[in-house]
């Protein structure tokens, strides 16, 4: 590499996704075979009837002072008496009484009060397929800046000393939110972009001349990668430019009473 990128500014997108990714993929597998196991048993049963009487077995919840309810179903197959426990528990009685039972085992059976729960436990299915989405998406946002910056590490164009703004971005850690660059830089083509940096996750803000470099690639405006120092390390000869456009910020951060390195923004 001839420019030395830190790579550790976009590790947060991939420590992100894969939070989000493993929890999304456990709950998934949890719920999954919760509704795989019940639909599977459902299909099994060929028979159906209904229940002679119902018990509800009432569950205390100490913790929040909550009822919730389960059925006992008693039914008859033959002129003999069977009971059909449900598994799962609601805080209203519902259900219509109607119990699906295994003809050649009418014991084998599942409440018509267990088999609607099936139906929201497969609602519940999108909660965890949301985090798994959400975390494929950091993953390969990673894996594709990550192409980018190993290509602008050795074909970049280095520019230093920009002046910047520093700006909220919308990640949040620990309550707290995490910082950006942001520059106006315009291009060789004369075109002017708003440059945003990654989070500054390291929570490093400022350096010794108080200015950011830039890096880009010069066969595409579109990958670029801004920070505090970007230094150059190994063999080649490295293409350096300073700045010299006419831009300048009103930074409302003052370095000199505001800013203490030990300081976590």
């Amino acid at each position: 590499m001839v420019y030395n990128v830190n790579f550790k500014k976009i590790k947060f997108n991939k420590i992100f996704g894969m939070v989000f990714l493993s929890f999304g993929l456990l709950f998934l597998l949890l719920f999954g075979s919760i509704v795989s196991s019940s639909i599977i048993k459902k299909n099994s049963l060929d028979s159906s009837v209904k229940a002679t009487y119902i018990e509800w077995e009432e569950h205390y919840d100490n913790d929040d002072d909550s009822i919730t309810y389960s059925p006992i179903y008693h039914y008859e197959v033959d002129d003999k008496e069977y009971i059909c426990d449900s598994n799962v528990s609601s805080n209203i009685k519902s259900g219509e009484g109607i119990v699906h039972y295994d003809s050649n085992n009418p014991s084998k059976c599942m409440t018509d009060f267990e088999d609607s729960s099936t139906w929201i436990f497969l609602i519940f299915l999108l909660i965890p397929l949301i985090f798994v989405v959400i975390g494929a998406v950091f993953i390969k946002s990673y894996f594709k800046k990550s192409k980018s910056l190993k290509i602008l590490a050795s074909n970049g164009i280095l520019v230093k000393g920009i002046p910047y703004q520093i700006i909220d971005s919308n990640v949040t850690v620990n309550n707290r939110v995490l910082k950006c660059f942001s520059i106006m830089f315009t291009f060789p083509n004369g075109t002017t972009k708003n440059i945003v940096s990654e989070p500054a996750n390291d929570h490093i803000l400022y350096d010794h001349d108080g200015k950011c470099d830039l890096l880009y690639d010069p066969n595409n405006y579109e990958n670029y990668f801004l920070d505090l120092e970007i230094t150059t390390t190994g063999s080649g000869n490295p293409n350096i430019v300073y700045f010299e456009q006419t831009q300048q910020f009103n930074n409302s951060f003052d370095y000199n009473t505001s800013y203490n390195p030990e300081n976590k923004f």
